[in-house]
């Protein structure tokens, strides 16, 4: 064996060196990227887009207000319409509180349903009442109060590009869950990957959730006969 086999030149050594520092950085970055690659809950995850109440909240195919001068209404039981005009409303009491909640929603790509919920501060969420099936101006008579009857819920309606709907969203809520309640929105039965999601801090904190207590009344309606306000 000559001397040099036996000792490696500096040159040789050098070129070693250099490629044992390459495979370290290129393992460093790879256990880089593992590490801080998005999960599949975060690729998939839909994008929030976030308002408050008096904001035209703009997302994708979907504009929504809940305006800031249509006030919160709470109840212990939600009325709704009966059967027939004649009929007595139905009547659905709450162990907690039925919260009514104005809102102006339009979409802007294609027609389609919406869907809503409200979410608390421990994620748990509440889905609202369904629209009653009774056609707006039917007639009502049922003690002693006549007219043509009118409903504001409009929870599940099919919109169309062009044609805004305006009403309220009546949700079941514990009395206890009212305070940093928010309200979420979203096209289509179900979120697909990358949907917007619409959620706007309804804006109750400790004060504003006594007064909504306090403030409860004992029968909430979602409709009105003519002549009446929403």
């Amino acid at each position: 064996m000559n001397a040099a086999a036996a000792h490696p030149s500096p040159r040789r050594w050098r070129r070693f060196a250099f490629n044992a520092v390459v495979l370290l950085l290129a393992a460093s970055a790879m256990f880089w990227l593992r590490r801080h690659e998005p999960s599949y809950m975060e690729r998939f995850a839909p994008i929030v887009v976030r308002g408050a109440p008096g904001e035209v909240v703009q997302a994708r195919g979907l504009r929504i207000e809940i305006p800031a001068d249509s006030a919160l209404a709470t109840g212990r039981t939600l009325v709704t319409p009966g059967i027939t005009g004649s009929a007595p409303p139905d009547e659905q009491p709450s162990s907690g509180l039925w919260l009514s909640v104005p809102v102006r929603i339009e979409v802007t790509l294609d027609s389609d349903r919406f869907k809503a919920f409200l979410r608390d501060r421990a994620g748990r969420e509440y889905a609202p009442a369904p629209k009653s099936p009774a056609e707006p101006g039917r007639p009502f008579d049922h003690g002693g109060e006549g007219g043509r009857m009118f409903e504001s819920n409009i929870a599940g309606q099919s919109l169309a590009p062009g044609f805004p709907a305006s009403g309220r969203l009546y949700f079941e809520v514990p009395a206890d869950r009212l305070e940093g309640l928010h309200a979420r929105f979203h096209l289509g039965a179900v979120m697909t990957p990358n949907d917007s999601l619409v959620d706007i801090d309804l804006g109750i904190d400790r004060h504003r959730a006594v007064a909504l207590r306090e403030a409860a009344t004992p029968k909430l309606r979602t409709f009105v006969t003519q002549g009446g306000v929403l």
